[in-house]
């Protein structure tokens, strides 16, 4: 067996890997019980919410523009607010508001509802996107909201609806 010299005792190198072991071990239940943990977050209070908002992720969000599915507007919202199209960008910024509104459950209540309204505004913004750009050459084409926004924002709305229920049980009691 291999030792080391560690001040007066010894310490063999097989109980230094045991020693590593049960702390890989240790580390993977913390990660299991987090997960876990968030999964209940769901499952309690907004899974439905999530569930439709996840929905909108595959849904077209325009009609005349079919293929321009939930989650690549997720994905490219972001360049209307470097390109300065507030009707694009705003509406972007409404999805990071929800998952705050979602996952910040450090938050006040009454600020999460805030956060909801205000990501409730800012999605129904989109409803003025007429024209997005149809290839690099410039084209544009007409478009208007469809599937795929009615299901984000009724994500958005039942997220509100059950922050106020919880609101009005939290301070009836």
């Amino acid at each position: 067996m291999v030792y080391r010299r560690l001040g007066s005792g010894k310490i063999s190198i097989l109980e230094i890997n045991k020693t590593i072991s049960v702390a890989s071990a240790l580390r993977r239940q913390t990660i299991a019980e987090a997960v876990t943990q968030h999964l209940e977050i769901f499952n309690k209070k907004v899974h439905f919410s999530f569930l439709l908002f996840l929905l909108s992720m595959v849904l077209p969000i325009f009609i005349n523009a079919w293929s321009l599915l939930g989650f690549m507007g997720f994905l490219l919202g972001w360049i209307g607010l470097i390109s300065g199209k507030l009707l694009i960008g705003l509406p972007w910024i409404s999805n990071i508001l929800y998952l705050v509104s979602l996952l910040a459950t450090r938050i006040k209540l009454k600020n999460r509802i805030k956060i909801s309204s205000i990501a409730i505004i800012f999605g129904l913004l989109a409803i003025g996107i007429r024209e997005i750009p149809e290839n690099e050459g410039g084209n544009t084409m007409t478009v208007y909201v469809g599937l795929g926004w009615l299901v984000w924002m009724a994500s958005f709305i039942y997220l509100l609806k059950d922050q106020v229920k919880e609101y009005k049980e939290l301070n009836v009691g």
